[in-house]
């Protein structure tokens, strides 16, 4: 099999916001360009792996980080559940929580 290579090898994920995890995993995505070490490493990223050291993403991020993966065909259930859960909690808050009462 291929000899996969750890995400830091790839994308210095320490040194990037999740915007630019998202926009680099989108990236992959619009070129058609399957590297199978960055799509679970994403995943991992996405799933709150430990041992990333990146700032917690947001719902969005996690969106753009679902589609990216989605475009390239890597299927994972993990990551799909976990948006899944995390869209539900989200939406069970106040619809308009910037409206002051």
């Amino acid at each position: 099999g291929d000899v996969l290579v750890p995400l830091a090898d790839v994308l210095p994920v320490a040194a990037l916001t999740p915007a630019q995890i998202v926009n680099v995993t989108l990236a992959y995505a619009a070129a058609d360009v399957y590297h199978e070490g960055l799509l679970r490493g994403i995943t991992a990223l996405a799933c709150r792996e430990p041992g990333f050291g990146v700032p917690e993403f947001e719902l969005a991020e996690d969106i753009g980080l679902a589609w990216g993966v989605a475009q390239l065909n890597y299927r994972n259930d993990t990551l799909m559940e976990t948006i899944a859960a995390r869209i539900a909690a989200a939406s069970s808050l106040t619809k308009y929580p910037d409206v002051a009462a």
